[in-house]
């Protein structure tokens, strides 16, 4: 028993042995059976060619790597190979990260990228360099990152490697090298505004609003600035605390906005200007001081409402438009119908009336009167005009008149008369435009005049006409017995 354990024991140590040597044997042929494959040891940055990508400054023509642009302008990104080694490079190819913006990150409409941001050379000299340049045009306000471009190459003795450029970054700002400043007035919907920041307001007298003044940096420096705002004209109109005009800020960094404010109290209604304010600014890095720059005026209505309660009735004008047939009677009036009958027989020429009254209180101005006019195979239309009303006050009407012909046979619906109309606000002051109210409907219709026909002949057509019903009921049955009957005779004879 011992002596099998010993065998196997052995065998399985052999097997072990060979395995480990041939695997040994394959690994060593590998390596040594493969002399026509150059595996070429690539390094982050060939240290004998550089590569510089950097970014031409609009204003000195500096090379840098990290710049500032604003929207609306394009400047220069040059990407410059030199070749330090004694020996030539060949097969040059230079790709930019900057072909694909999709891979970036970003889309063609953050900027356009237009030139040589992809290039080759069949060959670039010792000690020599070549260069390719491609301009940016900022579209929108970001900060943008393009990483560095990849350059490939072999040298002459058939080392092929490759070289990074650093990466660059731009900052985009939405206008150029300034101090923006601004005034607003702020009027919420209570007080009688819009709740934005205007230059024009308006707002109801005895109620506040808010003076806004916001100042933005767009220098590529840090600022210090003190601001100082001016009185409105006409200042015995309002209250106000006159400390709360002026303010500084020591430090304004780039694109930053500094913004301050202070309530005012309407006394009186009228239409009121706001002057300038006056921002004075240092540029740090430049060590320039004292430059003013000064903000827009804003002006302002108070105004005091006509009505501000629930009732319609008090706020807008009330018309009321009728529109009638006009007919004669027998006493020689005109009597107002809204639905009438005509006969065939004779052409008869109709009065329409269009009666606008305003039964409210609120004025209606520019009064346009639209009419539907019929001039075709049915219907002739004489009188309407291009009718116009200046105003209509409380009470006051406007009457309009014109002809109608109907020609055809049928019912027809005369369409409603529409007023168009403007009017003022009562609580705001602003006019509205472009209103409209309706008058009802007016219909028509042409018969056909069958002649009268009295009672007694009525009644001897009634009577022929059931004589006649009967008659073609009898005779028929009659003609038919008679005939049966003969057939019967004839048949007894034979």
């Amino acid at each position: 028993m011992n002596k099998k354990r010993t065998i196997t024991l052995l065998i399985l140590i052999t097997v072990f042995l060979i395995s480990s040597i041939y695997n040994s044997g394959i690994t060593d042929t590998i390596a040594a059976t493969n002399p026509g494959i150059t595996i070429p040891v690539l390094t982050p940055e060939d240290e004998q060619v550089g590569v510089a990508k950097m970014m031409v400054r609009s204003n000195d023509s500096a090379l840098v790597e990290n710049y500032i642009s604003y929207i609306g302008e394009t400047f220069d990104v040059n990407i410059e190979i030199t070749n330090y080694d004694i020996q030539a490079i060949e097969n040059v190819s230079l790709v930019s990260p900057e072909w694909n913006l999709t891979a970036l990150g970003y889309s063609e409409d953050d900027f356009t990228v237009v030139g040589d941001y992809n290039k080759s050379w069949s060959i670039i000299n010792s000690a020599t360099a070549e260069s390719a340049t491609y301009t940016i045009s900022p579209l929108v306000v970001g900060t943008f990152v393009f990483p560095a471009s990849n350059v490939t190459f072999t040298y002459t003795n058939g080392t092929d490697s490759f070289s990074l450029s650093n990466s660059i970054t731009f900052r985009v700002l939405e206008q150029d090298r300034s101090l923006v400043v601004e005034k607003f007035i702020l009027v919420s919907l209570e007080d009688g505004g819009s709740g934005e920041e205007e230059i024009d307001a308006r707002i109801k007298v005895e109620h506040n609003f808010t003076v806004i003044i916001r100042i933005r940096n767009f220098f590529h420096q840090e600022i210090n600035l003190t601001s100082i705002d001016n009185e409105p004209y006409n200042s015995s109109s309002f209250v106000y605390n006159v400390t709360h005009f002026a303010t500084n800020e020591s430090y304004l960094g780039i694109d930053e906005t500094f913004e301050y404010s202070y309530e005012v109290h309407t006394l009186f209604t009228g239409d009121f200007l706001f002057p300038n304010c006056t921002v004075t600014f240092d540029l740090l890095d430049d060590l320039i001081f004292g430059i003013e720059e000064i903000s827009n005026e804003v002006s302002l209505e108070v105004y005091e409402p006509i009505y501000e309660g629930p009732d319609w009735a008090l706020k807008v004008p009330m018309l009321a438009i009728s529109k009638y047939f006009l007919i004669p009677n027998e006493n020689g009036t005109l009597e107002k119908r809204i639905k009438i009958e005509q006969l065939n027989t004779e052409i008869v020429t109709v009065i329409i009336e269009i009666n606008i009254t305003n039964i409210g209180v609120v004025t209606a101005y520019n009064l346009t009167i639209i009419e539907q006019v019929y001039n075709d195979w049915a219907f002739e239309t004489e009188g309407v005009e291009n009718w116009f009303n200046v105003s209509l006050s409380q009470g006051e009407s406007a009457i309009y008149r014109y002809n109608i012909t109907a020609k055809l046979l049928g019912s027809y619906k005369i369409e409603p008369t529409e007023i168009e109309y403007e009017f003022q606000n009562q609580e705001t002051l602003l006019w509205e435009v472009e209103y409209y109210s309706y008058s009802n409907t007016l219909e028509i219709t042409i018969k056909i005049d069958l002649p009268e026909i009295s009672k007694s002949l009525e009644w001897w057509i009634t009577i022929g006409i059931s004589f006649g019903i009967l008659l073609l009921a009898v005779i028929p049955t009659i003609i038919t017995f008679v005939i049966y009957r003969n057939r019967r005779k004839t048949q007894k004879g034979t």
